[in-house]
C-alpha cells in the first residue's frame, strides 16, 4: 500500500503555503516533517486527513501492482491533531470506551486500565477530561492509538506537553506499528531521536531521502 500526494496546492488565509507539492508513504516508513512556525505543517497533515481541500492534486492509497486510486478515509488512517478530541464533561473511561466503540473494538473497565498503565494514567480512570493537565489530556489521547489497529499514523505535535518516561513509551509505540507494517506522517518541534525514513523541510519543500529505518537506533527503549 502506497499513501500518494500527488501535486497538491494548498491554500490558507489567501496564502498559498505549497503548490506542487508531492510525496509518497509506503508501508513500514516513518515521514518526518519539519520547518519553522507558521511554514504550514499542520496545514498538510488537515489536507492529507480530510480536514483541509487542497486548490489542486489528488491525495489517495494505492498499491504497487494497481493503478486504481483509493480515496483516503478514516478507516484508513488515524489523525491526532493539536486538538485531543476528548469530551471535558466526560471521565477518561468514558471517553476511551466511546473511542473503542468508534474503532470497532470491545472495551472493558479492566481492559481500559490496562491501556491507561501504559502511560500511568490508571489512576485518573473516572476524573472528567476538564480537571486534567495538558500533558495528562496528551496522554490520554495517545491511549486512543493503544485501541487502533489502522495502518497510517498522522500525528502533529504528539509528544507537546509529555514528561521524558512518556515521551520515550510513545517512541516504543511507534516503534511497534512499523514492525506490524504501519506507516507513521509526524510532526515534532522537537529532537524525537528517531530515524525516519524521509524528512522533508518544508522551508525548502523538498524532500531529503534517507537510508531504512534502521533500528538498532531504537535498542535503548
Amino acid at each position: 500500500m502506497i499513501l500518494k500526494i500527488d501535486s497538491i496546492c494548498i491554500r490558507r488565509n489567501k496564502k498559498i503555503l505549497f503548490d506542487n507539492l508531492s510525496l509518497n508513504l509506503k508501508k513500514s516508513q516513518i515521514l518526518f516533517l519539519k520547518g519553522s512556525n507558521g511554514i504550514g505543517k499542520t496545514s498538510l497533515l488537515e489536507a492529507i486527513s480530510g480536514l483541509l481541500n487542497p486548490e489542486k492534486g489528488e491525495i489517495y492509497i494505492t498499491d504497487y501492482l494497481s493503478r486504481n486510486k483509493k480515496k483516503l478515509d478514516k478507516r484508513s488512517f488515524f489523525y491526532l491533531g493539536h486538538d485531543f478530541c476528548l469530551k471535558d464533561n466526560l471521565t477518561v473511561i468514558e471517553n476511551l470506551i466511546i473511542w473503542a466503540k468508534l474503532c470497532g473494538k470491545s472495551a472493558t473497565k479492566r481492559n481500559i486500565i490496562q491501556k491507561l498503565k501504559y502511560f500511568k494514567i490508571n489512576n485518573l480512570i473516572n476524573i472528567p477530561i476538564y480537571k486534567l493537565s495538558q500533558g495528562q489530556k496528551r496522554k490520554v489521547s495517545l491511549c486512543k492509538l493503544l485501541f487502533d489497529s489502522r495502518k497510517i499514523w498522522i500525528l502533529d505535535e504528539p509528544t507537546s506537553g509529555l514528561d521524558f518516561s512518556s515521551t520515550q513509551n510513545f517512541l516504543k509505540l511507534l516503534k511497534s506499528h512499523v514492525k506490524k507494517e504501519g506507516s507513521v506522517i509526524i510532526t515534532s518541534h522537537i529532537d524525537l531521536n528517531i530515524k525516519p525514513t524521509h524528512t522533508i523541510d518544508l522551508n525548502k519543500q523538498k524532500v531529503k531521502i534517507k537510508s531504512q529505518l534502521n533500528f538498532k537506533t531504537w535498542n535503548h527503549l
